[in-house]
Formats: C-alpha cells, structure tokens, sequence
C-alpha cells in the first residue's frame, strides 16, 4: 500500500491542465515535495471516470482533510482501521463545529462531516485497487477496514457502479453519522417561493443597473423554470438561442442542451417557448447594447450569453452565487440561500404535480417511482437523491390530507350539534305551545 511519506501534515492544492481537464497538484506545506497520491487520484477522477473539473475539485477538497489527518498522526495508508477513521470522524466534527461559519445545526455539521468521509472511503478503494494488496485493506468483513464497497464496483466508477448508491449506507459507509440526511451539497437546505422570485426581481430592479437586472433575472428564472444549476445556466452561447426557429414551431417548449453539465452530461432540456424567447431577445437588445456602448468585440464574450458588466466577459460561476447570496441576504433569508435554491424549488413543485395525478389516475405513488420519473425531467442519473424530496412532500400531502378530513369530520360534528340544539328547541317550542 502507498505510504504518505509528509512530514507536516497541512497539504496545499493547486490545479495544473492535463489535455482537456485539471488535475490537482497536492504539495506538503514547508517541505518541497508533491503528493503524488493526490494528484494520481485527481488524474484518475479526471481522466478515467470523466468528471469535469468542478466535480473533481470538490471530490479532492473534501478528501484533503482525511490525508492531512493520517499524516498528521503518521498513519500509513496501509495501516488505517475502523479506528482510525471513526476518530478522524469525531475530530473533524470538532474541528467544523468549531469553526467560525459553521452551522449552528448538528445535523447540518454531521453532514459535512459526512461528505468527507465518503471521500475518505472511495480514495482507499481506489488506492487497494492501484496497490493490488494479497490482503485486501477493504471489506465486508476481516478487514481492517469494513465497507461493502469492494464488493458493489472491483474498482472505483462512479458511472458503471453508480447502482451502488442504492445500497445501504450502513453498509458502503459503516462510520457515517446515521440520520444525517443527504441534502447537505448546497449547504442549509432553503428552497425558494413564488414570493421570493417576486421580490428578487424587484430587488434586481432597485439595486443594478437595466443590463444587469435583465441578466439576473433571466438567470433566476432559468434556475426556476428549468432547474438548471448555475454552471449549465453560465454555459448558454448565443448560438444556441439564435438558432432556434421561433416563428416555425407551434410547440410549448424548445429544446436546448448546455454545454456544461454535471459529470460531462449532454442531455437536452425543454425551455419554455416564453422564457428562450426573452433569452434570444436579451441577446438582441440589452447584451447587444452593453457591448455597443462600451466598444468591446465579440471575441471577448466567446460566445457567452450571460456577461459581467464592467468586463465584457463571461461570468465566473461563482459570481452567479455571490450575487444570488446577496440578493437572497438583501431579503433576509437564512445563510445558505442561494441560486440553487431555486432548482429546490422546480423540484419540489414538479414532485407534488407528479404526485397529485398520480392520485388522481390512481397509479402508484411510492417514492421511488415518483422520484424515477422526476428525474428524468430534471437530468439527474441517480432518482435516490430525489428521495428525501419526494418522501417529505409524500408526508406533507398525507398530512394535509388527514387535516383535510379531521376539518371535514369537526365540521360534521358541528353541524350535527347544532341540528340537534334546533331539534332540542323546536321540540320545547312544539310543548310549549301544545301546553297553552
């Protein structure tokens, strides 16, 4: 097994080209020397399971913490156990709760911590893989560390394996803190309202200028509309809009694929024929515009739809969040609440349609096929995590429907007392008036 070799256990990322895509460079902080675990495995993210670089950047930062621990404690690879990586479990649970943004949610911290464990577990696959150990590190049993993994893919792919995310996570991740829930990515999990939209928009309107609040709004709605994540809606070229043929098509939707998408996907989307055409009319008027009175040619923009104002050039994905937090902060909404909580939104709106005619056609609404079918409208491969969105918003229809019929049956019950005050009063009136 490799042998982390570092003498000071803080490690230091930085992103080198390999053909079309990065691969990390992890350097020992103070020592001149480059892990080159690291960097193999980024390659390997990179090149064998074609995971785009954002993918990969995220899949290595959450890793970085696990091998700054086991360097920390001089702990070779070959030499982790259950032990090992249950107490660097509940030492980065210290460590993130401590920290100064961390969230004030346990579960919320268990989460986090989580995310990194995984990490952890999918790089000593990958590493038993590489090494071709007689004495498997990783198991299901006599092993020193427990895990079904080995069994679910003989080597790390997140495509050709990707069934087992539907196993158990007490079995693919024993260690992980049970009952943490999945829906920690985007960190607090606020999903946004039709209000919401409403007062971004006029928040937009308020605070930036026409260029810039027609870009963010159509954004927004795109998020909205289509459940696009921010690097799909920062991807749109001209192109793709000014070849659609609006004045021949009948039809609701329209149909276009970003360029980039999660995991290197092209899959097509329907657009709302309404919301491309305001897109290829932003491109004709306001973007236009913007380029005209500031004198900057097309090249700059490489065919981009959405631009920074003061630079002519297309906007970083992250700029997309900093200014939807800001919006979404402007409006006082929890930390967390960003341009994916829209998408949040498309998919919960999307599940209780899915459920209510379901309902009413009378098919089968379990959650797994609810979230099969919701999947595919939003381009995720992997229904499962839509599970927890569709199982509360099975609850909170069950819920409803049960208050529903409680109100209906106390309204029964009134109106049952109340015939029966009249029946009582008529009965003393009809003796009454027999007694006189």
């Amino acid at each position: 097994m490799p042998r982390a070799i570092w003498s000071d256990d803080s490690i230091h990322l930085s992103w080198v080209r390999t053909g079309p895509r990065r691969a990390a460079v992890a350097y020992r902080t103070g020592v001149s020397s480059v892990e080159y675990l690291i960097t193999d495995y980024s390659i390997y993210l990179s090149d064998t399971q074609l995971l785009d670089a954002k993918t990969v950047e995220n899949e290595v930062f959450h890793l970085k913490a696990f091998i700054e621990y086991i360097n920390k404690n001089d702990v070779d690879l070959d030499n982790v156990t259950d032990a090992v990586i249950k107490d660097f479990r509940d030492n980065e649970y210290i460590k993130v709760r401590n920290s100064a943004n961390a969230s004030k949610s346990i579960k919320s911290v268990q989460r986090t911590v989580n995310a990194k464990l995984r990490r952890a577990y999918l790089f000593l696959l990958w590493a038993q893989s590489v090494e071709n150990a007689c004495s498997p590190l990783m198991g299901p049993s006599g092993c020193a560390v427990t895990s079904t993994l080995p069994v679910s893919c003989n080597v790390l792919n997140r495509r050709q394996g990707r069934k087992t995310r539907y196993l158990r996570n007490n079995e693919l991740y024993p260690l992980l803190f049970p009952n943490a829930g999945q829906r920690s990515r985007h960190g607090i999990q606020y999903e946004a309202t039709e209000k919401d939209i409403e007062q971004l928009t006029n928040h937009f309107f308020a605070t930036c200028s026409p260029y810039a609040a027609q870009r963010n709004i159509l954004m927004m709605e795109l998020a909205s509309q289509v459940s696009w994540r921010r690097g799909s809606i920062n991807s749109l070229t001209c192109d793709q809009f000014a070849s659609l043929a609006f004045e021949d098509t009948d039809d609701d939707q329209v149909v276009v694929v970003p360029p980039s998408q999660k995991f290197g996907y092209e899959r097509a989307f329907d657009v709302p024929f309404r919301l491309a055409f305001r897109v290829a009319e932003f491109i004709a008027t306001c973007r236009r515009d913007l380029m005209k009175s500031h004198g900057w040619a097309e090249t700059r923009t490489q065919g981009r739809v959405f631009l920074s104002e003061r630079e002519g050039k297309p906007l970083n994905d992250s700029s997309i969040s900093m200014l939807f937090g800001r919006g979404f902060r402007a409006l006082g909404k929890p930390r967390g609440a960003n341009v994916h909580s829209f998408r949040r939104k498309f998919a919960n709106d999307l599940i209780e349609k899915e459920i209510q005619m379901r309902l009413e056609l009378g098919l089968d609404t379990s959650a797994l096929s609810v979230a099969t079918s919701v999947s595919l409208r939003m381009g995720q491969s992997n229904p499962e995590s839509l599970m927890p969105y569709v199982s509360s918003r099975l609850g909170r229809i069950a819920a409803r429907q049960a208050q529903t019929k409680s109100s209906r049956l106390q309204t029964l019950e009134e109106e049952n007392k109340a015939l029966k005050e009249q029946m009582a009063k008529l009965r003393r009136y009809d003796g009454q008036r027999k007694g006189n």
